[in-house]
């Protein structure tokens, strides 16, 4: 479920910002920019402390130097907009008929 709300994150702001699904008692937020794709740095995670995570080897430091975090692999960097391209591969072979060769 996306929530749209207005939140002073760093050097973000007066950009709108939506919160995006993540780990438990961890908040995701994602400020997109005008126009292009997304980028990872649009990306800012909330640690339960309220330090702000910008990029995965921050996020690396932080959960080393606090061991009751969640894994890592708990942790999406993308905004659920664009599927990733092993996901859009995997569902285009799904969709994808199998040919019969006689």
């Amino acid at each position: 479920m996306e929530k749209e709300e207005q939140v002073g994150v760093g050097a973000q702001d007066d950009l709108l910002s939506i919160e995006l699904p993540a780990p438990p008692s961890w908040k995701k937020l994602f400020f997109p920019m005008k126009g292009g794709t997304p980028r990872k740095n649009e990306i800012v995670f909330i640690a339960p402390t309220g330090e702000e995570i910008n990029y995965k080897k921050q996020l690396e430091q932080y959960l080393k130097s606090h061991t009751d975090s969640p894994a890592i692999s708990e942790f999406d960097w993308g905004t659920g907009e664009t599927p990733r391209r092993s996901a859009r591969i995997s569902e285009k072979v799904k969709a994808t008929p199998p040919s019969n060769f006689k």
